[in-house]
């Protein structure tokens, strides 16, 4: 995966995590954020507190991006 590690690159992979593992959006949340964040999250996957980059490829391992503290 590649992406400019920018700051609010950085916040949208945590509010996905935090979405994906409670299924809430950050406080000050706004409805097009929100539809931002379930757009990613399709690409995501969290398995065991693990938050997982799904590749465009087939047969490809999936890559570690976060783990929940």
């Amino acid at each position: 995966m590649s992406f400019d590690e920018t700051e609010e690159s950085v916040d949208l992979v945590h509010d996905v995590f935090q979405y994906l593992k409670d299924g809430k959006y950050p406080d000050s949340c706004t409805l097009s954020h929100k539809r931002i964040i379930r757009r990613k999250a399709k690409r995501f996957e969290l398995s065991d507190g693990v938050l997982f980059y799904k590749q465009k490829r087939k047969n490809q391992v999936m890559s570690n991006i976060l783990r929940a503290p």
